[in-house]
């Protein structure tokens, strides 16, 4: 089932309601509840790539929107390469 609502995507997306009424999701709990899903993004990560001169330095960063704050905050830091 879930291969056929993927299939049917249109190529500009869903709308809020086109997505909900999906033959797919007609027997779920999500039919019923259509704010069980968000489609705002909380998470988003940052990876940065800094030369300078002869030095490089690698950065990621996990950062998250808190609505209480009305700002993004780091949830995490990490310098140097990825593993």
């Amino acid at each position: 089932m879930a291969r056929r609502a993927i299939a049917a995507r249109p190529a500009a997306g869903w709308s809020r309601e086109d997505f909900y009424t999906q033959p797919a999701f007609a027997e779920t709990p999500l039919a019923a509840d259509a704010n069980q899903l968000k489609d705002q993004p909380t998470y988003f990560r940052l990876h940065t790539d800094v030369t300078y001169a002869d030095a490089e330095a690698v950065g990621s960063a996990l950062m998250m929107f808190d609505p209480a704050l009305g700002r993004v905050v780091v949830v995490a830091r990490r310098w140097g390469p990825e593993e």
